[in-house]
């Protein structure tokens, strides 16, 4: 039987002895100069290697701009010299917010996100040099029914489970969302990208972040199930100048005209 223990290395040698004490085939190097090499990805070119990935700080403010802890955050990220830096969860309405200080951007806070961005790419330069150029990746989200976008939980559904339910104490009768909500947050999402091109992303990420919503499985054609290979995926149709898609397996083929399986990309 397999057993686990925690990463308690503290030196390549104690971490070598172990994989051949195992008698595991993991190639071990002290070379890592291919982490500083760039990397091409889609249409973009990162200059190294390293990412930052997604973590919401919950500190927005309650109209869901960055707040000066959240701009201090990328400042940082971004004065590290990642290639490429994923920003967190971002809400595309006040209802699908996960808490009161998410992230929620709209057209009366573009301004600050541009602010923050431009903070950002000038924290590279400043340590990196002004050839530094890290892409940025913003998450959009909807929480679904683990939204919270004030002090109560206020859950947004498509269909009850009999699992989910009990746990989050909805009764019967709780409200789903509306075929016209539905569409209205399509539309929202499909704004989204364009919005954006003001304070220059080089991307919008919406997939993952749409997997609680998502997940409900929705009503209508809007929202539907293919099987592609054997694994079963979520598609949510957009405007005809977008394609989305979320998979419950990461390693599931990509869609046609989707360049990767979690992000939003104009056609």
């Amino acid at each position: 039987m397999w057993t686990h223990q925690p990463f308690h290395y503290h030196s390549p040698e104690q971490l070598a002895q172990d994989i051949e004490r195992l008698g595991l085939d993991i190639p071990l190097t002290t070379d890592f100069s291919t982490l500083c090499e760039p990397l091409d990805c889609g249409p973009f070119r990162l200059a190294n290697r390293f990412v930052v990935l997604p973590m919401e700080g919950c500190d927005g403010t309650s109209g869901g701009a960055p707040d000066e802890l959240t701009c201090r955050r990328y400042r940082r990220f971004a004065a590290g010299g990642a290639g490429l830096l994923w920003v967190e969860a971002c809400a595309v309405v006040h209802e699908g917010r996960a808490n009161p200080r998410q992230l929620w951007i709209h057209a009366g806070n573009v301004g600050a996100f541009a602010r923050m961005l431009e903070e950002a790419r000038r924290a590279a330069a400043e340590t990196m040099g002004e050839s530094h150029r890290p892409v940025f990746v913003l998450q959009l989200t909807h929480s679904g029914r683990y939204s919270k976008p004030g002090k109560k939980p206020a859950p947004v559904i498509a269909h009850h489970s009999k699992f989910l339910d009990p746990v989050m104490g909805l009764p019967p009768d709780y409200p789903l969302i509306t075929d016209d909500e539905l569409e209205r947050l399509e539309e929202r999402l499909g704004a989204q990208p364009q919005g954006t091109v003001e304070i220059r992303l080089e991307r919008v990420e919406a997939a993952a972040g749409l997997a609680p919503l998502l997940a409900e499985g929705g009503r209508g054609a809007r929202v539907r199930l293919v099987v592609p290979n054997g694994e079963e995926e979520v598609v949510l149709a957009l405007p005809e100048r977008f394609a989305l898609a979320w998979a419950r397996r990461p390693d599931v083929a990509r869609l046609p005209g989707v360049v990767g399986l979690r992000e939003l990309q104009p056609r």
